[in-house]
């Protein structure tokens, strides 16, 4: 046998071993599926051991694979884990049955979860909860593993001069994310991770800033006027129209409460102090 032929040989084998153990519903229905793509039988690819049969020899595989799979989403979501309840393993067994493992790393594991919840289980009372819930879990694994940015020194931002504002931008750490969520997602994750009582909440719109600093991801709640000022921030926009953004915000944001202009520029100087010195910020610039 040549090189190469060893070479297809050896990845039509891999392709045949995944296929038989990564069934949901077990070894029975790996092998049926390993067998209609692949065409060989159990015995023409595992042997027996003195002791065990080649399909008990499988089988340990087979059992562990979904086995760690589900455990590494209920470590990862442990918010929609507890929303499931009793029900999540079986949930998380058909995910991966639709979303197959593609990726030699674990993060990516549950990226298709918000919109499995919004397409696949539509009908739960719940998915639109659940999705918005899986999103901002996977947000938060994707925070984490985000790539590392030089802090802004909060004493550089507040020697900058008033003259310089409307030429200045601030860049985010790369290890951030602005969520707008449907839902008060924030508030039942903090309670599932603090051990307190949890519930399905009722709507209700949820603006949330994710960072991360010394190797922990960080969650705020902010205000409309706040989320505007960031997500202007990061769409590279000046201060001076971030903060017209921001001003724009809490007079039009349908959905909220609207915010006194009064306090917001009053607490201009305080918010973009706290979120220097929370390290949300990597970088000052002034154009020209």
């Amino acid at each position: 046998m040549s090189q190469d032929e060893g070479t297809v040989a050896l990845e039509r084998l891999q392709r045949w071993l995944l296929t038989a153990v990564s069934a949901p519903d077990g070894l029975d229905q790996g092998l049926e599926r390993a067998r209609t793509q692949d065409g060989r039988e159990l015995d023409e690819v595992i042997l027996p051991s003195r002791r065990v049969s080649a399909a008990d020899r499988l089988r340990i595989y087979s059992n562990m694979y979904y086995s760690r799979l589900v455990e590494i989403l209920c470590e990862d979501f442990p918010a929609v884990t507890a929303a499931l309840g009793r029900d999540a393993e079986t949930v998380f067994r058909d995910y991966l049955d639709r979303h197959p493992s593609t990726n030699q790393r674990l993060t990516p594991l549950g990226r298709h979860l918000p919109v499995y919840f919004l397409e696949d289980q539509a009908d739960l009372a719940s998915a639109h909860f659940l999705a918005a819930l899986a999103n901002l879990e996977h947000t938060r694994e994707l925070v984490f593993e985000g790539g590392r940015s030089t802090l802004l020194d909060p004493a550089t931002l507040a020697a900058m001069p008033p003259n310089a504002w409307p030429r200045a931008r601030l860049s985010f750490v790369a290890a951030s994310a602005l969520i707008r969520s449907e839902w008060p997602v924030n508030d039942y994750l903090e309670a599932v991770l603090s051990g307190s009582d949890a519930s399905v909440p009722t709507p209700r719109i949820q603006r949330i800033l994710v960072w991360r600093k010394d190797y922990r991801v960080r969650r705020l709640v902010v205000s409309p006027s706040q989320f505007a000022i960031l997500q202007s921030l990061r769409d590279g926009r000046t201060l001076m129209d971030a903060i017209g953004a921001g001003f724009d915000a809490a007079e039009s944001d349908a959905d909220a409460v609207p915010e006194d202009p009064e306090s917001i520029a009053a607490s201009l100087g305080e918010w973009f102090r706290t979120w220097a010195e929370a390290g949300v910020f990597g970088a000052l610039a002034v154009d020209g």
